[in-house]
């Protein structure tokens, strides 16, 4: 079967039809791996000159509300931000694995947490390895307070041939690190004597790697209301050619 192959100077696709790069080298293709799928991989094309991944944790889960009037679970934290360039002569040809780190579950109501993220990581046997912690779940805390999850802790790296410091783009590794963003709110919360008078479940994050929502409660008695899920992290693989 035909396969989509990559030179310096263009691409040929599986249909057989060719695209070439105007003026030699220079060439960027862009991978993006935003499912949790198993199995996963990534080899290193020929010709290629070095590479920028990005990786994003998945976001924590929002926590659930309890029967507190006007109580709400905390949003989950948002996945780590990672960001590694490679110098491709210096990696070896794979197969690289690729793996997109789940989103936290939900907290289930009255009061529950919200799941932690997976962990985002992108890695060969020599070892090379960069991972990008998922985010904390939301929780709650009497009388109803909301409490924040944590954003995914350091990147995690793991080899010889991988430096923390900004070093030369085309001569070495070179990791830079970001916090991720917080969860988009919490659920809507209703008005008193009006529906919906239980307030609402949290929001599933937005975004890739983002923390769900906090559950809300507006009045009692109700048994609270859930969070929302965290979401997916992603991979993004920049080629230069």
């Amino acid at each position: 079967m035909a396969t989509t192959s990559v030179t310096p100077t263009g691409v040929t696709y599986s249909d057989g039809t060719v695209q070439t790069t105007a003026g030699g080298p220079g060439i960027i293709i862009t991978r993006s791996y935003t499912t949790t799928t198993p199995g996963q991989t990534w080899d290193k094309p020929a010709g290629l000159k070095f590479i920028k991944v990005t990786l994003i944790g998945g976001g924590g889960g929002g926590g659930a509300s309890n029967s507190i009037a006007t109580g709400y679970g905390g949003p989950g934290g948002a996945g780590q931000v990672t960001t590694a360039w490679f110098n491709a002569p210096q990696l070896p040809a794979g197969p690289f694995s690729v793996v997109v780190g789940a989103g936290g579950t939900a907290g289930a109501a009255p009061g529950g947490d919200g799941g932690t993220g997976g962990q985002t990581s992108f890695a060969t046997g020599n070892p090379i390895v960069i991972g990008a912690p998922g985010g904390f779940g939301g929780s709650i805390s009497a009388p109803g307070v909301g409490v924040t999850g944590y954003h995914g802790g350091p990147p995690v790296l793991v080899g010889t041939s991988v430096s923390t410091q900004p070093v030369s783009l085309l001569g070495y590794t070179a990791i830079i690190q970001q916090p991720g963003l917080y969860a988009q709110g919490f659920g809507v919360v209703g008005n008193y004597g009006s529906a919906p008078p239980a307030g609402s479940a949290g929001s599933t994050g937005t975004g890739y790697g983002a923390g769900g929502g906090g559950g809300t409660t507006a009045s009692t008695p109700t048994p609270g209301n859930a969070g929302g899920a965290g979401r997916p992290g992603a991979i993004f693989i920049e080629e230069y050619y």
